[in-house]
């Protein structure tokens, strides 16, 4: 009971003259563990040498050792090295050699050394496992009623949404800590990397490693007490008691305790051991003072002047707080199929899109946007624009979600190579990524027909005239069915019939049966017919090509068929056999048989020397000889005057007299000439000369 009182007694006197620092920054969360201790300091002493001496009760050392000392790890962890050393029952230390003033010693029994009032963290009953259990925070928060609140920040419904869960609703309050429903996977730690290979070096006093700190508001009341005796003898050694405490809920991260020794004190030891700074300074890093516990300096000193004196210590201390946020990579992958690689003109391609968020973090308002090339139309084409773009919402994509879309069913309605370009966006997802763009292309195969029809450009009444139909499929895909069809003019008579074709004399067409057209240069197909051309005019001759799938090729071709001045020759003689001496005429005949008349006519002859010219008939002007340079007749060479015009159908006659000269065979041949000719016509008749019987 006597102890029981002086405890009472030593703890109001804590209470009326510690000096007490508080930086209360509020609580942290129930639903976060303590965070661990840092191991101590290398210059603090072992956690053995941290112990009271005998005088004092061997149950009142701090937990955990000395300061420095790590506490009780979280459950699941496993301690290594010097910090298990540190977990066990620490035993009873030895009293150092030097004695304690007893009435200094008196002062000091405080408390009975057993567990602080608030226990460890981590261990059964510790505040973070009441405050799960629903028990209520030593420190709690200030009612709205009380000063000092703070301020309650605005709502951002944007930022609201962005961190809610899919599935909430924009304007949902989060839910109660230790509850919250995420679908995304937790945070981990960057593999090969630890807590303490992180951690900021103890010296740095502005920034504090995160891993070292909590969540949430953190609460540090730092306390400090110097215990002495009131009275003391000359050079009589003395023991004075530094004693850090923090009742907080947050840990004081690199505390150091300074003090600057009086000149009438002379510093003997201390226990842990100190740092000399300049002069009189004594410094102790006491790293981490844990929440609910305290460290305690036991500093030997011997006063050397006599008189009054204050001996004070100072307290420094880092405190801080966290939160954590931890970031996702949403992806979206876009896949297409396409039903074939190449497909006939007029058929149908089905492009099958599917979009996947293949990253580990949502992905919301995502849009797919599919363009088509200009050959290929969308049966459904009601969500498309003037730009052949179809474009659909999608709305939030969870990780690993795979949504396949309704198939875009398109028409094939040019050649060539068609294409579907696919892009799916989200807001939360960089714009560019390779996998989030897709392109199929399509050949799209379609037949072709080609015809030409050639034929004489001119030609003369009464003529017969060629023509080729040449058929040929431009295209990459067979011509079927193909059907060949000419209109003959009319005064255009078909020679012969072709082949495989069929004539109809109604509507003077010619047509041949159908048969296939294999794409490719060499695979024509030649068809031929002959016209026989009537009067001058000008003759057009239409070709036709049809096939499957409307397939259609036309070409016209002319003939000039012009007018002929055709003359006939026909040469006779009165007598084909005459004596020597003996006359005998040639009978000349020119008709004009063609379609026009015939101008500017040269009727000529030659002779043999048989026979010899007496005298020409039929025009104005006899015939004359034909003269050679010097003058003399040319070989019988003879010319008709020249007869200006012959209409068609006309007929001129002339007539050449000879008389035979000698013996053998007398010849006459007659050449005709006129404007629309470039050779002459030509005719020849013989006569035989013989000897007079009895001459």
């Amino acid at each position: 009971m006597g102890r029981r009182l002086i405890y009472l007694v030593v703890l109001g006197l804590t209470v009326s003259f510690g000096a007490r620092m508080a930086p209360a920054q509020g609580e942290a969360p129930a639903s976060q563990p303590p965070v661990e201790s840092l191991p101590a300091p290398p210059e603090l002493p072992p956690p053995s040498l941290a112990s009271p001496p005998s005088e004092l009760p061997a149950s009142a050392t701090p937990p955990g050792g000395a300061a420095g000392t790590p506490a009780k790890k979280a459950p699941g962890l496993k301690l290594k090295g010097a910090q298990a050393q540190a977990q066990a029952p620490s035993a009873p230390v030895p009293a150092p050699a030097e004695e304690f003033d007893p009435s200094v010693a008196k002062e000091l029994a405080v408390g009975d050394g057993t567990m602080p009032a608030v226990p460890t963290p981590g261990d059964p009953g510790t505040a973070p496992d009441l405050l799960d259990a629903g028990s209520k925070d030593p420190l709690p928060a200030s009612s709205p009623s009380e000063p000092g609140e703070m301020p309650v920040p605005p709502r951002d419904p944007n930022v609201e949404r962005s961190q809610a869960p899919l599935g909430a609703s924009p304007g949902a309050l989060p839910t109660p800590s230790g509850a919250e429903q995420n679908p995304l996977p937790a945070a981990k730690e960057p593999p090969g990397q630890s807590s303490a290979s992180i951690a900021p070096n103890e010296a740095d006093e502005l920034v504090l490693s995160p891993d070292r700190l909590r969540t949430g508001v953190q609460s540090v009341g730092l306390s400090v007490e110097v215990k002495g005796p009131a009275t003391l003898n000359l050079n009589t050694p003395a023991t004075y008691k530094i004693i850090v405490s923090n009742p907080g809920t947050a840990d004081a991260i690199g505390v150091v305790v300074r003090d600057a020794l009086p000149p009438e004190l002379e510093f003997l030891s201390s226990q842990p051991s100190e740092q000399r700074g300049p002069d009189t300074l004594l410094v102790w890093h006491l790293g981490t003072v844990r929440a609910g516990s305290k460290q305690e300096i036991l500093l030997k000193v011997k006063p050397t002047k006599k008189g009054q004196f204050d001996h004070a210590a100072t307290v420094t201390m880092r405190s801080g707080a966290k939160s954590r946020t931890t970031v996702y990579e949403p992806k979206l992958k876009v896949e297409q199929i396409v039903t074939t690689a190449k497909v006939l003109k007029g058929q149908t391609v089905e492009y099958r899109i599917s979009v996947t968020n293949t990253g580990d973090g949502p992905a919301r308002d995502v849009i797919v946007r599919a363009k088509l090339s200009p050959g290929l139309r969308a049966e459904d084409a009601g969500g498309s624009s003037d730009q052949n773009l179809f474009e659909l919402s999608l709305g939030d994509l969870l990780p690993g979600q795979h949504v396949p879309l309704e198939p875009l069913v398109t028409d094939a309605v040019l050649g060539g190579e068609q294409w579907c370009k696919v892009d799916v966006t989200s807001p939360d997802v960089a714009p560019g990524a390779e996998e989030s763009r897709s392109e199929k292309v399509v050949t799209v195969i379609e037949p072709k027909l080609a015809v030409t029809l050639v034929g004489p450009k001119e030609r003369y009444t009464d003529t017969i005239a060629a023509y080729a139909v040449t058929v040929t499929n431009p295209g990459s895909a067979t011509a079927r069915n193909v059907r060949v069809q000419v209109t003959l003019p009319v005064n255009a008579q078909l020679v012969k019939l072709p082949s495989g074709a069929k004539f109809d004399i109604q509507s003077r067409r010619l047509t041949w049966d159908a048969f296939p057209v294999e794409p490719g240069e060499k695979e024509k197909v030649n068809l031929g017919f002959e016209v026989r051309m009537g009067g001058p005019r000008l003759y057009e001759l239409t070709v036709q090509a049809v096939g499957d799938q409307g397939l259609s090729a036309k070409e016209i071709t002319s003939t000039d068929v012009i007018a002929l001045a055709d003359l006939a020759l026909e040469i006779t003689e009165d007598r084909r056999v005459i004596d020597v001496g003996q006359l005998t005429t040639f009978t000349i005949s020119v008709k004009n048989k063609g379609s026009k008349a015939a101008t500017k006519i040269l009727v000529s002859g030659r002779h043999s020397p048989e026979v010899l010219i007496k005298k020409t008939a039929g025009t104005e002007e006899p015939a004359r000889y034909k003269q050679d340079a010097a003058g003399k007749p040319d070989n019988g060479g003879f010319l008709f005057p020249e007869i200006e015009r012959l209409d068609v159908g006309q007929e001129i006659v002339l007539g050449v007299q000879v008389e035979a000269l000698k013996i053998g065979l007398a010849t006459c041949r007659i050449f005709v000439m006129h404007d629309d000719v470039e050779q002459p016509v030509e005719d020849m008749e013989k006569v035989r000369v013989t000897q007079a019987v009895g001459k």
